[in-house]
């Protein structure tokens, strides 16, 4: 998980310990982000708890150095040609999102 970044490293190793399965894949994903999207500045890792049932999932958040509509058609690339398949195998615990600094 070295070229990731993680806001709290304690929680995503925890989330790692509870879902061992999950690693490979985001290891594959870190690349394959690379892959389909130009321009990545940093992928972070955070662990969030749904409001509605406390199930914990972690997100990959990409930032990109593209503008918004780019980033966007990219992701969607990567959504549809790679990552539905992967986001289904993760049992829909691992997903990916977009954020842009200021």
């Amino acid at each position: 998980m070295e070229n990731y970044e993680a806001n709290n490293k304690k929680d995503v190793l925890s989330f790692f310990n509870d879902n061992p399965s999950i690693l490979p894949l985001v290891e594959d994903t870190y690349s394959q982000i690379h892959n389909f999207i130009p321009g990545v500045q940093k992928i972070v890792l955070d662990v969030l708890a749904d409001p509605e049932n406390g199930k914990k999932n972690l997100i990959a958040t990409i930032y990109p150095q593209l503008s918004f509509d780019e980033a966007m058609d990219h992701l969607d690339l990567f959504e549809r040609q790679w990552f539905a398949e992967k986001f289904i195998e993760s049992e829909m615990t691992f997903n990916i999102s977009l954020d842009f600094e200021k």
